[in-house]
């Protein structure tokens, strides 16, 4: 009886993953030059690229094209690969300068700038470290304010 309690009071949502996927995408294609986000069934092969330089990859070609929304989940689990090993949140424990997770809040970027990048390869071979920009494409879920611009359709009230 207490495990059906317990239970039924556990709720699941996938909104901030989502959110933080739409955040990914978003500097994806505001970088410059704009990170190529290419899922891995296109890859065929790939070369070693230095980074940050154009990838040089071998693609597949399909005689009936995989529909939107196959391309979308792939893409999707790039980028949930991207979240798992290079996306991190400010944690205020390690840097004790205030309670808030905001890097905003606590006007703390150089520091921010200090800490090392993370080295992420995309499918095709397109590689780069991310230093700051790790901690930018989440600080939106504690500042609204610091989130990626984004169309009016997409933008989440204070209240979700």
């Amino acid at each position: 009886m207490f495990w059906q309690l317990t239970r039924t009071g556990i709720q699941k949502s996938p909104l901030a993953g989502n959110w933080l996927s739409d955040q990914i995408r978003l500097f994806f294609s505001q970088s410059q030059p704009p990170v190529p986000l290419t899922p891995h069934y296109l890859v065929a092969s790939k070369s070693a690229v230095d980074a940050g330089a154009p990838p040089q990859a071998t693609y597949k070609t399909f005689a009936t094209a995989p529909h939107d929304s196959f391309r979308r989940l792939n893409e999707e689990r790039v980028l949930t690969e991207f979240k798992e090993s290079c996306v991190q949140i400010w944690n205020p424990a390690r840097h004790p300068n205030g309670a808030n997770h905001s890097l905003q809040a606590n006007i703390d970027w150089l520091r921010a700038q200090q800490e090392p990048g993370r080295p992420f390869e995309m499918p095709d071979g397109w590689n780069n470290v991310f230093g700051i920009d790790r901690y930018r494409v989440s600080e939106g879920m504690f500042d609204e304010k610091a989130g990626l611009s984004v169309s009016a359709e997409l933008l989440l009230a204070v209240s979700h």
